[in-house]
């Protein structure tokens, strides 16, 4: 036990005497790949559960609200995780993706008549573009 408590001691202070302590991380190809792919997934596993809020407006007689959004579908056919050039951080480009959603809506207006329209709306975007960086080292 005594041995242990010596050694570990002994190691800590070469740590920290050292003249440039911290960690060093090698990422390979498979690893970036591996990155891309887990965050694929949890892009597609969190837009398919999030919770965007009802939302409702009136502007004199007529009123609208939009409910229920829920994200039907997600592609993202290109994507890559790339090392800053600087050696500073990680870049995560989507490219081309697309999106598919469905909105319930009511819309009433009023005047000498009251008229009044609900549905769902479906909307498609695609050619969805995301760069997104993480940067890491010491500021």
């Amino acid at each position: 036990m005594i041995w242990f408590a010596v050694v570990s001691l002994l190691v800590s202070a070469q740590l920290c005497a050292s003249a440039n302590p911290g960690v060093k991380v090698r990422l390979t190809k498979k690893g970036i790949d591996y990155a891309n792919k887990v965050a694929k997934d949890l892009l597609n596993l969190n837009l398919k559960h999030i919770k965007i809020p009802d939302q409702s407006d009136r502007d004199g007689r007529f009123s609208f609200r939009t409910s229920h959004f829920r994200v039907r579908s997600l592609d993202i056919p290109h994507s890559s995780v790339r090392i800053k050039p600087d050696h500073t951080g990680l870049t995560w480009a989507i490219k081309d993706a697309s999106l598919y959603l469905t909105i319930d809506y009511r819309a009433l207006s009023e005047g000498w008549w009251d008229i009044s329209n609900s549905g769902w709306i479906q909307v498609w975007a695609s050619g969805i573009n995301i760069h997104e960086t993480v940067s890491f080292g010491l500021y």
